[in-house]
């Protein structure tokens, strides 16, 4: 859920170097301009990911339930 997917990223940021964000800084990047072309790139494997995790869990009930209830009198609403 949300809670893990924010733990993943807090941690995933953290391994971003500092002294990219320093040196963009230096070189008068805003904030804004900092984190859309220096941070943003560099953590877009891990909210590709995150995007994936989002999508199967969903996908992955409908798989089950749909493989258990069989017989459309089964069926529930969300099948």
């Amino acid at each position: 859920g949300i809670p893990m997917n924010a733990w993943l990223m807090k941690g995933y940021f953290d391994t971003v170097p500092i002294s990219l964000d320093e040196s963009a800084k230096l070189d008068g990047a805003g904030h804004f301009r900092r984190f859309w072309q220096i941070v943003l790139p560099l953590v877009r494997p891990m909210i590709a990911v995150q995007a994936l995790w989002a999508f199967m869990g969903p996908f992955g009930d409908y798989i089950l339930s749909s493989f258990l209830l069989r017989e459309k009198e089964f069926y529930t609403v969300a099948v």
